[in-house]
């Protein structure tokens, strides 16, 4: 039975690496889809993207249903798009190594470009 609120309402935003190892790779698919249907709460929406190319993977909106009818099964029959968007994306992936410029460091990319901690001083 999912662990949720009745009145929850909230945004989740996720970030992914395409970079992931591939073991880490189902690890991680699991447990997000596990967190979509067991744990997040109802009402709330969950957006999943692309930590690198900073894209939506797939927005889940978590329906608001009676304790009694909150269900992974009840979930995944109201969310069955979004989880195969999801999965598609997983499967894409080819694993490939980061970036040069990434390896090692603190870096991140945003939408307006590239920050490091070398920026702040």
């Amino acid at each position: 039975m999912p662990k949720s609120s009745p009145d929850s309402n909230c945004i989740i935003a996720v970030g992914v690496s395409p970079y992931l190892a591939a073991a880490d790779d189902a690890r991680i698919r699991d447990s997000l889809l596990r967190f979509i249907l067991e744990v997040a709460p109802r009402g709330c929406l969950v957006t999943v993207q692309d930590a690198y190319d900073l894209k939506t993977i797939s927005s889940f909106s978590l329906p608001k249903v009676a304790p009694s009818y909150d269900t992974p099964q009840t979930r995944f029959r109201a969310l069955r798009s979004p989880i195969a968007q999801l999965i598609s994306w997983f499967n894409q992936k080819t694993n490939a190594a980061a970036p040069q410029e990434l390896i090692g460091s603190a870096a991140l990319k945003h939408q307006n470009g590239w920050r490091s901690s070398a920026d702040r001083r």
